[in-house]
């Protein structure tokens, strides 16, 4: 029997049965518009471990899949940022 990524199988023991449960893994990604960065560095400083600015403290994230445990720093740094360039998808 062949599964798709996410797919788990229960199996009841009684019956031997075999139940596929479709699961759906969580998303996020962080997209900056590069237009509306001003380089406030404001992201940074919400979350620097998430946030690489370059030398003139402009965000060089253009796209970024959000990996788990990240979620909180992503979200906090797009709250931080006044030109609301960075946008959270999910």
């Amino acid at each position: 029997m062949l599964f798709q990524p996410g797919q788990r199988t229960a199996h009841n023991e009684h019956s031997r049965t075999h139940v596929k449960i479709q699961t759906q893994v969580g998303f996020m990604k962080v997209v900056v518009d590069i237009e509306k960065c001003t380089g406030h560095a404001r992201c940074n400083v919400a979350a620097p471990a998430f946030y690489e600015l370059d030398s003139d403290g402009y965000n060089v994230i253009r796209e970024r899949d959000v990996t788990s445990g990240d979620e909180s720093a992503a979200r906090e740094g797009a709250l931080a940022c006044p030109e609301r360039a960075i946008t959270i998808i999910e």
